[in-house]
This record gives structure tokens, sequence and C-alpha cells, in this order.
């Protein structure tokens, strides 16, 4: 399904959706872009959020195969929790008269905020997660410290790791973030690639790579390897990686070890107003838990190499 079910895909463009809408509105979309016994099942689960309980059973079990409920959570999970939510506030409050709306952003890239509550005057922004907990975007924590509206002040070592991620590429911002901690790790790699620590970069690791054969690879950095990660395999096509990918992999532990570092980190989370929920679909049920942000601790987390992604953060459940 990839990212067909994600609000921009089903072109869900209004300024701001109560729930009778939203739910037609998706539906729509559902039936123009699937057949019949998919978009049937999509709806079903529309219908079925409309619930006050955090784990709501299913009439009927879902004819999805694994994979696509982990794309169902993920990209439609969106959705589903802002029918849940509007639909929670306007029972518990006995007014049905659609005077709740849900608002997505429009810009859905890194976001912090996957959509905002809106309850007469009272405003709820909301961050969407499925699984374990998926990672959310550091730029956008440092959006909220740079907007002098905020006056928030951090930690400098936490600052610069905000800079650094926001600044540099997947790639790029791993060398940075161990360069300016000055790892045993990126000391160590130092030796191995006879380069200062300060020169060590994207070209120069390629320029190491490029004329060696495999086997020269893994015994000089073989050992450098399984001190620093956790590696599965060393005949990849992307020597890149050999390198790249333990440096990703020890920095999130690296930070989170760092109890200065993660004080300052959630000394800010909690200043930010944002209730994370975590939905998941299974063929029998929906699961749905909330948390405040500011009320739980969190910790830095890289989605891997494979992605391409930047380090970010998550709530440690």
């Amino acid at each position: 399904m990839g990212k067909e079910l994600t609000v921009k895909s089903l072109k869900l463009d209004k300024d701001k959706y109560d729930i009778n809408s939203l739910i037609n509105d998706t539906s729509l979309s559902l039936t123009q872009k699937y057949p019949n016994y998919i978009y049937k099942q999509l709806i079903l689960l529309l219908n079925t959020v409309k619930n006050n309980n955090n784990v709501i059973l299913l009439k009927e079990k879902m004819n999805f195969e694994k994979s696509d409920l982990k794309v169902i959570s993920k990209d439609f999970g969106e959705i589903l929790v802002a029918i849940w939510c509007l639909y929670n506030n306007n029972n518990n409050n006995n007014n049905n008269n659609n005077n709740k709306y849900v608002i997505f952003p429009e810009k859905s890239n890194e976001k912090l905020i996957d959509l905002t509550l809106l309850e007469n005057k009272q405003t709820t922004s909301i961050s969407v997660k499925s699984g374990s907990g998926s990672k959310s975007s550091i730029s956008n924590i440092l959006n909220i410290v740079k907007d002098p509206n905020n006056n928030i002040k951090i930690d400098n070592d936490l600052l610069n790791v905000f800079e650094i991620v926001k600044n540099y590429s997947a790639k790029e911002q791993m060398i940075k973030l161990h360069q300016y901690f000055k790892t045993d790790i990126i000391m160590e790699l130092s030796l191995i690639l006879q380069l200062p620590v300060d020169k060590i970069n994207l070209n120069n690791i390629k320029e190491w790579i490029k004329d060696k054969k495999d086997t020269d690879i893994i015994n000089k950095l073989e050992k450098w390897w399984f001190n620093s990660s956790t590696p599965r395999k060393f005949n990849v096509k992307d020597k890149e990686r050999l390198i790249l990918s333990p440096l990703g992999e020890s920095i999130p532990k690296i930070l989170n070890r760092n109890k200065k570092l993660i004080n300052s980190f959630n000394n800010l989370t909690k200043k930010i107003d944002v209730v994370e929920i975590n939905i998941n679909v299974n063929y029998d049920k929906i699961q749905i838990k909330e948390f405040l942000l500011k009320d739980n601790i969190c910790e830095f987390k890289w989605p891997g190499y494979s992605s391409g992604n930047k380090l970010g953060f998550k709530i440690k459940y």
C-alpha cells in the first residue's frame, strides 16, 4: 500500500474536518483508489473507531497481510486517531453538534504534530505513532526552541546536537556527532583510516574504500565493527555502510548515556504540550494508547542506515 493511505495521498485538504466530513471524504477517496474488497474493510475501520475504548474489537477480521496492517497503522492511523479523538470529545461532553474539528498540517515532512484537535477555544496538538513508536523529528524540536515566542533556553551541547541533525545529511550527521563528542569510536576510526578526526568526512571515507579489496576492508574494520555495532554481514555492495552504519547505531546509545544531555532534553520536552497517541491495527482489534510528551521520558533513536533518515527521538515506553 505504500504511502497511499496518508492524509496527503487521500487528498484530505479541507481547512478543518468534523467527524462526519472526515469519514465521508476519506470514504470517497478510498472508493476511488481501491477495489471494493479493500475499501470496504478500510471504511469499516473508519466507522469502528468511533468508540471511546482503548481496545476496540472488530466485528469482522481484517483480510490483510501482516505487512499491510503495519502500513495501515502507520499511514492510515492519523485519520483513525482523528476520528477517535473527535468521537471521544463529542461523546464525553454529550454534545454531538459537530463543534469539534481536526486540522491536518500542510507540511507533512518531518513534522512533530500530525493533527490539531479544536474544541471550542481549546486546541490540542497530537502526534500519531504506531508499532513500538516511530521516531519524531529533531528538526521540529529545534524550530520550537528557536521560536522567540517560546522563550526556551537549552543546554549548549543539546543545541549543537539539534543543529548538526538539522544542517547535515543523514550520513554526514553521524560523523559530525561523533566528532563533536570526541567519542572513542571516532578516535579508533581515525587510526584505521589514518586520518585526523576532524578530517573524517564522506569524501575521505569514499577515497579510503575506493581501491581496497573486500577482504582488505573487512580485515581492517572487523574488530572496530564488532566493538561499535551489531553487524549482520560484511558482503554489502554499499561499502560506505561498513563505516557509517556503526557510527549511526552507536551514537544514540552514547547520547542516551550522557545524563546531562538527556536530562536537558527531557527538561525541554516537558515544556512542549503535545499528546502522543499510539495506534495499532490488528486482524481482530484496534489498540490505542495516549501519552503526554511532557509526562514521559524521551530518548534519541536512529531508524537505521537503510531508511536514509536522520537521528530522531521517541517516548521511552
